[in-house]
């Protein structure tokens, strides 16, 4: 499978609204969209057409792909590496799919899911895309992205992928809050337009294994923006590099924490 363009189809992605993904083709890792016939059209035998858009750090400005125009009577699993490869890549991925025989709107039936998985084993998980309607999302003064299972020790390394869908650079500041309320310093960074940061945790927040480990090494983790990005958290194994948890992050409404 080849990309159809080098250059995301901007008009496509702006009249429908995609869903967003972690994407990876590296270090042995290595990322698959899967989708269901049965979810997109109410004939498990008609077609639907999948339209993919890849943005990377060499490739902003997004690379396109979409799947034949064609039926299928069984799931479709998409390899990003086969369809945007063979150049290893991380960024992010946009999905829309459609189908001739619904009237429905693209955003009312895209639901699509990962599998994140490794050659040797060490990862193999499967998480959902996260549905974004294109336009800036100005969040309120009171809301946190939050990670209350936070664990940072000698042992689990935990990291942070953060995702800025839009094409402005967008600030995020980054706080680990101890279950006593100790919290650390604040760290702030900027993710740039249209790319995709893997932040290690502890590179990021200095000491952030000894601010825990009075409380086992949990706590929690805040993500405050001045617009809504996408945010999933990795929890990693130093001794065995094995991958024990993932998951996105949910937004938090109500005062400040």
């Amino acid at each position: 499978m080849e990309c159809e363009s080098p250059v995301a189809p901007a008009a496509f992605f702006e009249q429908y609204s995609g869903a967003v993904a972690w994407a990876v083709e590296r270090d042995g890792l290595h990322s698959r969209l899967n989708l269901v016939a049965a979810a997109f059209t109410r004939n498990r035998r008609g077609p639907f057409q999948a339209h993919l858009a890849l943005y990377t750090e060499a490739h902003p400005e997004g690379r396109a792909w979409a799947s034949p125009k064609t039926q299928f009577d069984r799931d479709l699993h998409i390899e990003l590496g086969q369809a945007f490869g063979p150049a290893p890549f991380e960024g992010y991925l946009e999905v829309v799919v459609t189908s001739p025989n619904q009237d429905l709107r693209p955003q009312h039936y895209n639901e699509v899911w990962l599998d994140y998985y490794a050659d040797d084993g060490r990862m193999h998980v499967v998480l959902p895309t996260v549905q974004f309607y294109g336009s800036v999302k100005r969040t309120l003064g009171g809301e946190n992205q939050v990670w209350p299972g936070l664990i940072a020790t000698e042992t689990f390394i935990p990291s942070l992928i953060a995702i800025n869908p839009y094409r402005d650079d967008v600030d995020v500041e980054v706080t680990a809050l101890r279950l006593d309320g100790v919290r650390s310093a604040p760290a702030s960074l900027t993710i740039p337009g249209r790319r995709q940061r893997r932040l290690r945790l502890p590179d990021v927040l200095d000491g952030l294994a000894e601010l825990l480990r009075p409380a086992g090494g949990l706590g929690t983790l805040l993500v405050g923006s001045g617009h809504k990005i996408i945010c999933y958290f990795m929890v990693e194994n130093a001794l065995t590099g094995t991958v024990t948890g993932m998951d996105h992050l949910a937004w938090f409404y109500g005062e400040r924490v």
